[in-house]
């Protein structure tokens, strides 16, 4: 018995001991676990810090136009080195054969979601465009601060300014002109130029002779909108068509015809106005800037003068505005909106302004660019009264129907259509 309690007792030190080495153990382990757990902290964050440094997958912005050389030119120095600018992102250029291939391929393209990220666009039909939805608004990125457009001329700001949205980052502010040839000027014993269409009425009569006539007015909607804006008129984007300035606008060139004093392109035998200026067959002609270009080439020793559009009833032309747009479905809009905000930087509209003359929207260079004696200084008022084109959103249309009732009028001897008659006509497709 005495033998059996001893062994006991030594049965339970055993235990004991053991209970504590095993409860040593659990300590021992569950001090080790939080070292562990560290170890798989740092060990994640490294990964963390490593995903971080990796360079994001460089994006795509496809800007898309038809462009001549001179355009295309403008164009690639936009984009030359944005991608410093805009890190992680690659400009790609997507061409199209014609002016009429880009315009026709558009909307097919962007229901197919194959159109560009951002394009450039004129203020001429823009219309169609923007209501039906194909070009995105800029308003957030404004607000934003991504684009500040501060600087920019408010007559270009608002032509791009739709329904109280911002459509376009304008990177040219051209108000349109009329150009003189001040050698036939002179000769025909001229001094003041016009300032009003009676003033060119009675210039042309003087300038009309030996085979030239007085002024070429294009039977083009561009030259027409000129004649109604300046006699208080304009298309009101279809909703005033039928109005009293249109129809005089449009009846003062009709009788520039009938007096003999007018001539078309066609008439001439030749492409556009800008040809039947160069070549001496018209000694007067609305245009735009890109006259200057032109002309420097065509006939360098031509000696003339561009000045506003004359005044039939008020001081009005159009504001011809090139801009950067982005596109509805553009692959990432806000990388779209940082890459427009660069393509219209002060150093492109330098470059754009050096190499083809056209106006800066920048209020800083444009007034740079009037303080010196260049071919356009005179037309510095005209940016601040230059209006929107107004085309109705069907916008060929428009031009189809004005256009055929024009030339009737202008080239029928026996035509009894007026300037009140084809807006009247006009406007009863467009109610």
């Amino acid at each position: 018995m005495r033998n059996l309690k001893k062994a006991l007792g030594i049965l339970l030190v055993i235990c004991f001991m053991a209970t504590v080495a095993l409860s040593g153990c659990g300590q021992a382990h569950q001090a080790a676990a939080p070292a562990s757990s560290q170890e798989t902290k740092k060990e994640e964050s490294k990964q963390e810090e490593t995903k971080k440094e990796e360079p994001k997958q460089e994006v795509t912005i496809r800007f898309g136009g038809w462009a001549t050389a001179d355009v295309e030119e403008a164009y690639k120095f936009a984009v030359k080195d944005v991608e410093k600018a805009v890190p992680g992102v690659k400009v790609e250029f997507q061409h199209y054969t014609s002016d009429k291939d880009f315009w026709d391929t558009l909307p097919a393209q962007v229901a197919a979601k194959t159109a560009p990220d951002i394009i450039n666009s004129t203020n001429e039909i823009y219309m169609y465009y923007i209501k039906n939805g194909l070009f995105a608004s800029i308003d957030d990125y404004v607000k934003s601060g991504i684009i500040d457009v501060s600087q920019y001329a408010k007559s270009a700001i608002d032509i791009w300014t739709v329904d109280g949205k911002l459509y376009g980052l304008p990177w040219a502010a051209n108000p349109a002109a009329f150009f003189i040839n001040m050698d036939m000027w002179k000769a025909a014993g001229l001094k003041d130029l016009p300032t009003t269409w009676d003033e060119v009425k009675t210039a042309a009569k003087a300038l009309t002779k030996s085979g030239v006539k007085g002024i070429c007015i294009n039977d083009h909607e561009f030259h027409l909108t000129q004649y109604a804006l300046s006699f208080g008129g304009g298309w009101g984007n279809g909703q005033t068509i039928n109005s009293e300035g249109n129809a005089k606008g449009l009846q003062f060139c009709i009788d520039m015809f009938k007096d003999g004093l007018a001539i078309t392109p066609k008439q001439a035998g030749l492409g556009w106005d800008g040809e039947v200026f160069s070549k001496k067959k018209a000694a007067m002609s609305t245009g735009g800037y890109w006259y200057v270009s032109y002309l420097a080439e065509a006939a360098p020793d031509i000696n003339y003068e561009a000045v506003p559009i004359p005044k039939g009833t008020v001081n009005a032309c159009t504001l011809h505005s090139d801009a950067f747009v982005v596109l509805k479905d553009a692959t990432d809009k806000e990388l779209s909106a940082k890459v427009i905000s660069y393509m219209a930087r002060e150093e492109a509209q330098q470059y754009n302004l050096e190499k083809r003359n056209a106006i800066p929207s920048l209020k800083k260079l444009a007034d740079s660019y009037f303080s010196k004696p260049v071919k356009l200084k005179n037309l510095k008022p005209a940016i601040d009264y230059a209006k929107p084109f107004g085309y109705p959103v069907e916008s060929r249309k428009f031009t189809d129907e004005l256009l055929k009732l024009f030339d009737e009028a202008i080239y029928s001897k026996d035509s009894k259509i007026t300037g009140k008659s084809i807006v009247e006509e006009v406007q009863k497709k467009f109610q």
